[in-house]
């Protein structure tokens, strides 16, 4: 059975998207266990499982339940 993951390129841009709402990326990403340096390289997908706890410890450490819809905001 295949691994669920989306692309190294999708998570360049949520991590672009949590930098620039002042996390720091580099620790939330260690906290999900994302090896962030492997999907800055393009060689990795990212499992949805660790996606799903990427995304907690940024609502988490930003305060905002919504974080995840931070990147819509203004392209309206």
């Amino acid at each position: 059975m295949q691994r669920r993951g989306v692309s190294a390129t999708w998570m360049r841009g949520v991590m672009e998207a949590l930098a620039a709402s002042g996390l720091d990326v580099d620790a939330v990403c260690q906290s999900a266990g994302i090896d962030r340096a492997a999907l800055v390289a393009g060689t990795e997908r990212c499992p949805t499982e660790k996606l799903s706890a990427l995304w907690d410890e940024a609502a988490r450490r930003s305060r905002n339940p919504a974080i995840g819809l931070a990147g819509s905001q203004g392209n309206n």
